[in-house]
C-alpha cells in the first residue's frame, strides 16, 4: 500500500538525517564526494575500501553507470516484505528465484514484487544533491547510464516524477530489468547505436555493463564508473566488468554487507 512506502520512505529520510547530524564533513562537502569522480578524476575525500591496484589515479572518467533505488533515489522499498509475501529466502536473489517457481507461483510472486515497487514509484524522492551533481556532469564529456533491477514501469515514473522535471537529460541507456527504457518524450532521444540492450541479465551479471560499454563504443575497464548502493548486487556488477566501483553507503550498513567479490574501490557517504 502506499502507507507502506511512506513509511519505508520517512524511515529512510530518518536516517540520513542522523547520519547527517553525526558527520564531521560540511553538507556541500558530502554532496560533491560522488561528483568529485569527474571534477579531479578521482574521489577525493572519499574512504577507499579496495586492494584493487585499478585506481581512477591519473584516468580521464569516460563513463558512468548508474544504480537507481537508493542511489539516485531515497530507498523507500520494504523489500523484507517483498521477500516475504513472495515466498523467497532473504538469502537469495528473488528474480532467479522467481524464474525457477512454477507458472501459478511465478505469476503470485511476480504481482507481490510489482505491487511493492508500484507502491515505492508514487512516493520516491530524489538523493539529496542528485540534482546539482548532474547539472555539474552535464557540461562534462562523459557518459551516463542508468542499470536497474526495478520495471520499466518505474524507471518511466521515475522519470516522468523526478527526473525530466528537474531539467535533466535522460540516460544513455537506461536499462531496466525488463530491457532498455525509453524516455516519455521520444524527441529527447538522439542517434542510438544499433546495439541489443533486451533479455540482459540482471545484476550483478556483467553482460548489461558489456553491453553499455559497447553502446558507448568504449573499451571496458577502470575509466567506466559502477555507482550504487549495493555491494552484493552493484559492486558486483561492476567488478565483474572491470569497471572501477563507488559504494553509496548512508548509513553504515552497506559497508558490513561487502564480499571479496563485491569490495568497492570507494566508499561515499551522500552526494
Amino acid at each position: 500500500t502506499s502507507a507502506r512506502a511512506e513509511s519505508k520512505y520517512s524511515s529512510a529520510m530518518q536516517r540520513m538525517a542522523s547520519v547527517a547530524s553525526l558527520s564531521n564533513k560540511s553538507a556541500a562537502l558530502v554532496r560533491t564526494q560522488v561528483c568529485s569522480i569527474l571534477r579531479r578524476h578521482c574521489l577525493v575525500g572519499a574512504s577507499t575500501m579496495s586492494t584493487r591496484t585499478n585506481s581512477l589515479a591519473n584516468q580521464r572518467i569516460a563513463g558512468i553507470v548508474f544504480d537507481m533505488d537508493g542511489t539516485l533515489s531515497i530507498q523507500n522499498l520494504d523489500f523484507d516484505e517483498m521477500y516475504r509475501l513472495a515466498g523467497v529466502p532473504k538469502d537469495k536473489d528473488i528474480l532467479t528465484e522467481i524464474k525457477k517457481m512454477s507458472p501459478e507461483r511465478a505469476a503470485e510472486a511476480s504481482r507481490v514484487v510489482q505491487e511493492i515497487e508500484a507502491d515505492g514509484a508514487r512516493t520516491m524522492q530524489l538523493m539529496p544533491g542528485v540534482i546539482q551533481c548532474f547539472q555539474h556532469l552535464a557540461t562534462k564529456d562523459v557518459k551516463l547510464a542508468l542499470v536497474t533491477r526495478n520495471s520499466t514501469d518505474t524507471v518511466l515514473e521515475f522519470y516522468r516524477r523526478l527526473w525530466l522535471p528537474a531539467g535533466l537529460p535522460p540516460f544513455s541507456p537506461a536499462i531496466s530489468r525488463d530491457g532498455e527504457v525509453l524516455p516519455p518524450d521520444q524527441h529527447l532521444i538522439s542517434a542510438r547505436p544499433s546495439v541489443n540492450l533486451t533479455n540482459l541479465p540482471p545484476k550483478p551479471d556483467p553482460g548489461a555493463f558489456f553491453a553499455i560499454a559497447e553502446y558507448w563504443q568504449l573499451e571496458r575497464g577502470n575509466h567506466l564508473v559502477m555507482v550504487g548502493d549495493s555491494p552484493g548486487h552493484d559492486i558486483a556488477f561492476g567488478v565483474a566488468a572491470g569497471a572501477t566501483t563507488v559504494l553509496i553507503d548512508v548509513d553504515g550498513s552497506a559497508s558490513t554487507k561487502v564480499k571479496p567479490h563485491s569490495t568497492p574501490d570507494f566508499v561515499v557517504q551522500d552526494w
